[in-house]
């Protein structure tokens, strides 16, 4: 544990810089280091088929996931995800869902704006560092129907999605000392209108 964090401590002082006008150094986040100027590139195109023509379809790209965690436990990855964001500074987006008690379900209030939405989960879709608690299973390219099959449904804990593999990689190598079971995953997403 003292290895983890004296090497956690000399990966952040690397990254200090001396403040004009002070003399004592501040500390850049990880989330500010790891975030890179935004390229031009869009993410890569999946080829699926339209159902009408069977024409290859661009409302789908390819993200990579920086998966923490995974659980049915909403508890714990809500901890997981409190706990990362102090620790390395990165925020947390919920997207305006909570986790529903009765339903056992992360959705969008009942009472939020977007009426087609209300009550049921919305996922998370673009590019961004920052933290959240998804369904696992709208992620999982395996699966061909993108909803859970039971509730309380198996959970990820995303830290970042990146459509440059290259970025996903490096937030979870500055995870994975704290968090070994962090890994990147591939995803097939969804990007076209949702109404």
């Amino acid at each position: 544990m003292k290895t983890t964090f004296l090497s956690f401590i000399l990966l952040v002082s690397a990254g200090c810089t001396h403040s004009t006008g002070k003399t004592a150094a501040s500390v850049q986040p990880l989330a500010e280091r790891l975030q890179k100027t935004e390229s031009a590139e869009k993410p890569q195109q999946t080829p699926a088929l339209t159902e009408d023509t069977g024409a290859p379809s661009e409302e789908y790209a390819d993200y990579y996931l920086v998966v923490v965690n995974s659980s049915r436990s909403y508890k714990a990855l809500h901890e997981d995800m409190f706990r990362i964001s102090n620790r390395f500074h990165i925020s947390i987006d919920t997207l305006g869902r909570y986790y529903n008690t009765e339903t056992n379900a992360i959705v969008v209030p009942d009472d939020d704006e977007d009426e087609i939405y209300r009550g049921s989960y919305y996922p998370r879709r673009f590019e961004s560092l920052s933290l959240s608690i998804e369904n696992a299973d709208y992620y999982d390219d395996t699966k061909e129907f993108k909803e859970p099959e039971q509730f309380p449904a198996q959970m990820i804990l995303v830290a970042g999605m990146y459509a440059q593999k290259e970025r996903a990689d490096s937030l979870r190598n500055a995870l994975v000392k704290a968090y070994p079971q962090t890994f990147v995953q591939k995803s097939s997403i969804y990007i076209g209108c949702m109404h």
